[in-house]
Order: structure tokens, then sequence, then C-alpha cells
């Protein structure tokens, strides 16, 4: 039976260890920490859930909907509310609901009688054609302009990436927005185009439809069912607690040392971060020290829960976006009770709120207490609430999600130089093709599938 590494248990590792133990492969999995999931974790306490990473999946793979039903998730899914679809972005202190349809959009206050028109001429922006990457921020000013670039695509990049859409580039940080443009020569015209083929398939699936099928979905134990799933799913093959040590290449595959005795895989996928990439013993070529460079925001989470009557907001929504030219600490708050039941005790609410980032990464390192004022002074004024929280969990990620930044499809190529330079070593992660729980679960697959094939052209064939 040909034998297989994973390195690092995030939910890219476990689905490429998933998909290798399934098409028969012996596996063992290789995690430093002492759980898996990576930043994905769930804690509940005092009848709240804490996510102390992503809250939510979003259902754009066919590879999402086959894994909830091949680990038999399917009742364990929960649908967000459709008050999510109502999304909040501040505004002169003010949260202002999103416009999601042109009349929402004439009407609404985030945009000025100036900023409407310069969007509503979108259609007739020509395609960029240049070579060279575009950063997030020109991309925006070129095709909707100034003030929708800081209201609504500064706070959005800003939630996904907690990044600087100045330093981000649009072809790979956003690589479906970039294609569209290329495709329909205007984004309005894509987003016509698209709505009318969600309708049909939504028309020829009806049928189908669970909880899992939603835009948007958890699991009422939180986002930690999926990775406990697959764990137990894998069984023995995953080991915790054991960092590695050294990846040697051999003749016929590799040597993985860990806790000082080397194993010999014929072929190993590493999904760790890339910062721990040159801590892995390979020879220090320029792809690796490059690859090790990439940046990672530090980002802290505060989950807070309050009485319903301490807030004054009616929290109909997915949360708030803050941009950046609002005088507010937070870049973003989840109204995380509102999106999904089962989050707080009855008459009590959870807000999910980010501190740090690009924006003021010094900020997210510091203390609870400190981060805890900070935030309640922004609540206070933003959503009204008063008083001191019943329930509080803070989290600190000093590199919580990488960067895309101009340029980084040097780094995309430095990592397909790698995976041919070294036969038998394949990449996946966030840092692959997205940052979303969905992304990442697809580039685990992927690297699985690349490993199957390659092995089964040197005839190392299962069975």
């Amino acid at each position: 039976m040909p034998s297989v590494a994973v390195i690092g248990a995030g939910i890219s590792g476990l689905a490429a260890a998933y998909r290798l133990q399934q098409n028969g492969y012996q596996v063992q999995l290789f995690e430093a920490g002492s759980r898996t999931g990576g930043v994905i974790h769930s804690e509940r306490a005092g009848g709240y859930l804490a996510e102390w990473g992503p809250n939510s999946i979003q259902d754009s793979s066919p590879h999402i909907r086959a894994l909830i039903r091949e680990l038999g998730l399917e009742g364990q899914c929960v649908a967000a509310k459709p008050s999510v679809n109502k999304r909040y972005i501040v505004r002169s202190g003010q949260l202002v609901a999103l416009p999601m349809t042109p009349p929402a959009l004439l009407r609404s206050r985030l945009f000025s009688p100036r900023a409407k028109l310069r969007l509503l001429c979108e259609p007739l922006i020509p395609a960029r054609r240049a070579m060279g990457e575009e950063s997030i921020a020109a991309f925006a000013r070129r095709r909707f302009g100034p003030e929708v670039l800081e209201y609504v695509v500064n706070p959005f990049v800003t939630g996904i990436y907690a990044g600087d859409p100045e330093q981000l580039s649009v072809r790979y940080a956003l690589p479906k927005v970039y294609e569209l443009e290329q495709h329909y020569g205007s984004l309005f015209k894509a987003q016509l185009k698209s709505r009318k083929t969600r309708r049909a398939m939504a028309m020829s699936s009806a049928s189908a439809e669970t909880a899992c099928s939603g835009t948007i979905f958890s699991f009422r134990g939180g986002m930690q069912t999926l990775p406990d799933a697959l764990r137990q799913r894998l069984g023995k093959p995953v080991c915790l607690n054991t960092p590695v040590q050294q990846l040697t290449p051999t003749l016929n595959g590799w040597d993985v040392t860990v806790k000082e005795q080397r194993q010999h895989v014929d072929a190993l996928v590493y999904t760790a971060p890339l910062y721990h990439l040159s801590t892995m013993g390979l020879p220090s070529t320029a792809e690796v020290q490059a690859l090790a460079d990439v940046q990672y925001t530090p980002i802290s989470i505060l989950v807070l829960g309050y009485r319903r009557e301490q807030i004054g907001h009616p929290l109909d929504g997915f949360g708030m976006l803050v941009p950046a030219v609002e005088p507010c600490n937070i870049f973003g708050t989840l109204f995380s009770s509102s999106m999904f039941s089962g989050r707080a005790p009855d008459g009590h609410v959870t807000l999910t709120v980010f501190i740090g980032g690009a924006r003021q990464p010094a900020l997210a390192s510091e203390p609870s207490a400190a981060l805890l004022e900070v935030a309640q002074q922004d609540l206070h004024r933003l959503l009204g609430v008063a008083g001191e929280p019943t329930y509080m969990n803070h989290i600190f990620w000093p590199k919580a999600v990488p960067q895309y930044e101009l340029g980084y499809g040097h780094k995309q190529a430095m990592i397909a130089r790698l995976e041919r330079q070294y036969p038998g070593f394949f990449m996946a992660g966030s840092y692959r093709q997205g940052v979303a729980v969905g992304d990442t679960l697809a580039s685990g697959y992927e690297a699985a599938e690349r490993l199957i094939s390659y092995l089964d052209h040197r005839g190392v064939k299962v069975g």
C-alpha cells in the first residue's frame, strides 16, 4: 500500500488526508499542535458559542456538499437566517444597510449623488488589458470611483483578508472578480448574467435542498464539527503534538523526521503555514525563503455576550463593517446570534468583534482588558451597547491570514517550481487559492488528486 505523509492538520490537511485515505493510501497526518482544525475552533460556555476563527461556510464548491454527505453531517447543518442578507456599513458613525438592488442604491444614504452616478457608469468602463498586477484599490477606483472604494471595497476586503486593498492583488486576492471583468468587461453585466444562472440552478435543484445547501451555513455545535468529523473518520493516522523536524527527498520518495526518527513515505502534502516552510530542513532555495516571507496579518477576536436589552440596535443582519476612514478601533463585528440559532442563551445575544489586521497590527496584540475597553467604546457609539458583557472570550492570532499582495503571482509560480523541483512534494492551504473555508478545503482535495496522479504515473498503485 503506498504511504503518504500530510504536514499540518488544518482543514486543507484534513481534507487532503481524507481524500487520500478514501482512495486506499496509507496516510499519516502530522500536526505540531494539540488539536486539529487550524484556525477553526469552537468553544461553548455558559450557553454561548464562541468561534475563534471562521464563523460560517459558503456553499460555493461541490467538494463541500459531497464531504458533508460522506461524513453524515447533514443533520448537523444550520442554515444562516434570512436576516444575513442585510449587511451594514458604518458611515459618519451610523450603520447604513448596503444597497442590494438598483432601487435601493438610488435611495441609499451610503453614497452621495455623485458616487451613485459614478457607480451607474460602471458598465461603460472598459476592462483593463494591461500586463502586470493591479491592486484591489486601483481596480475599485477605476471601475467604481473613490467613494465606493472607501465605503464598500475597503471594509469588505478588510473583512476577508484583514489586509490593505492598496497592497492586495485583485488578480490573486479576488480572482473571481478579476475573471468577471476579463470575461464580461463589466461587473454589473456579470452580475445580471450570474443572477439568471443562479435562478435556473435553484429551480433545477430545489428538490435536493438541505440546510447545507444554503449560501451560508454552519453546524449546531459550531464550525469545529467539520474538523472533528474528519479527524474521527481518519482515526489513528492523525498524530498530534508531532512537529516535523526534517523533510528529506530520496530516490524513491521522502524521509520524514519526527521525534528524532525517520519514516519513509512515497509522497507528501505540505499544508502548514508558509512561514514554517523554512524550518522543514529543505535546502535553502530562493523559493523557500521568499515563500517564508509572505506576510500574515495579526488579528484579535473578541466574542462578547450581552443581555438583549443592553443593545439599542436591532442586530437585524449579518454584521457591520467599518471603513478605514471612520474613526474606530474595530474593523468589523458579526451579529453571531442573528446569523445562527444556538449562539447565545435565551434573552441574550453574541457579537464577534475583530481588531487589528493590516489597519492596526500593533493593537491586535494588546491584552484582553485593553481590547475590551476600545471595543466597548466603539460598540457603545455604533450599536448603543450599554454596560459590561455577560460573557467574553478573546483569541489572538499573531499570523492569521496570508496576504495576496502585489506580485503574488510570482509567489504562486514559486510554489509550482518547488513542486516541480521536489517530485512527490505537493502544497495546499489558505495561501494557494483563497482564504475561505471552502477554498482551503478544495486546495487540500486538489493537492491529493495531484499526488494520486503523480504516484499512478510512477506506477505506485493501490492494491
